[in-house]
């Protein structure tokens, strides 16, 4: 039974290891999905004049700013995106 107990737990360690980098992965694509549709939203309302560029670039800082719950790799990802974007050029995204 001894022998059975380290073969228990590395069997429980390796099938679990998957599951939190899926979840980790998922997590970060949600959050991008989230900013980018968020930010092609702020950045087409301001190109067709229903938001002043102030406007504009205050929903755009509050979206793109550091949050403890949010993968700093999903805004940098979002941003780059968008700022990558021909469309959006004008768009006053943060830096």
């Amino acid at each position: 039974m001894a022998l059975f107990r380290p073969a228990l737990l590395a069997l429980a360690l390796t099938l679990t290891a998957p599951r939190a980098l899926a979840s980790d992965l998922d997590n970060q694509s949600y959050w991008f999905g989230f900013l980018l549709g968020s930010g092609i939203t702020v950045c087409e309302l301001y190109k067709i004049g229903l938001l002043t560029r102030s406007d504009a670039d205050d929903w755009l800082k509050e979206l793109f700013k550091t949050d403890p719950d949010v993968p700093r790799v999903s805004i940098r990802k979002a941003k780059d995106q968008l700022a990558g974007d021909r469309d959006y050029r004008n768009c006053p995204l943060p830096k």
